[in-house]
């Protein structure tokens, strides 16, 4: 019953802490794109453990207390037995089982170790991105330092190119000239 609570309050505020056994953090990686392969990995949410423990505050009793629908008073009550149930388990059995976050397991050396659930299932899929070009809308195009509207860059590229007009003529006509022109100074 308080097992779901505090799994609760580790998902809303990040962190938990179980007095004499160890602090739960909840980190969180965003989704992650990879433009290479054109895939959108799904956020990963990973939950770490530090044998040390720090008390709890007014903040968490008010949690549980709202959660579980019950005053402050019984849950701190409901806290304390959970304790000392989890505290109990790890003493008989060597390990015991918090619901929805992993497995606490005891040492030989009085070590209170964690082992999480499956981090590696996820229910999101990775998904194949792929680049959406939608030519009916407007949007900047960087040519150069330039930026234009893609519009304007379809008008510019479907314009006909202007034929140049060919002169080659008149380079070979001014090479005659200038040829004349030498041999009748060498003439002369």
């Amino acid at each position: 019953m308080i097992a779901y609570s505090l799994r609760n309050y580790l998902k809303h505020h990040k962190k938990l802490s179980l007095h004499g056994i160890g602090n739960f953090v909840l980190e969180e990686t965003p989704a992650q794109l990879d433009f290479t392969a054109k895939l959108l990995y799904p956020p990963v949410s990973e939950i770490k453990f530090e044998p040390e423990s720090q008390p709890n505050n007014n903040q968490f009793f008010n949690f549980i207390a709202r959660d579980l629908r019950v005053d402050k008073i019984t849950s701190v009550k409901l806290y304390n037995e959970e304790m000392h149930r989890i505290k109990e388990a790890l003493v008989k059995d060597g390990e015991y089982n918090l619901s929805g976050i992993g497995i606490l397991s005891r040492q030989p050396d009085d070590v209170i170790s964690f082992i999480k659930y499956d981090a590696d299932k996820t229910p999101l899929p990775v998904i194949p991105v792929e680049r959406v070009i939608r030519r009916e809308d407007v949007h900047t195009i960087r040519v150069g330092e330039d930026e234009h509207t893609n519009k304007h860059m379809e008008e510019l590229l479907a314009q006909p190119e202007v034929e140049k007009k060919n002169y080659w003529w008149v380079y070979v006509i001014i090479a005659l000239l200038v040829i004349a022109v030498v041999v009748l100074l060498f003439t002369m």
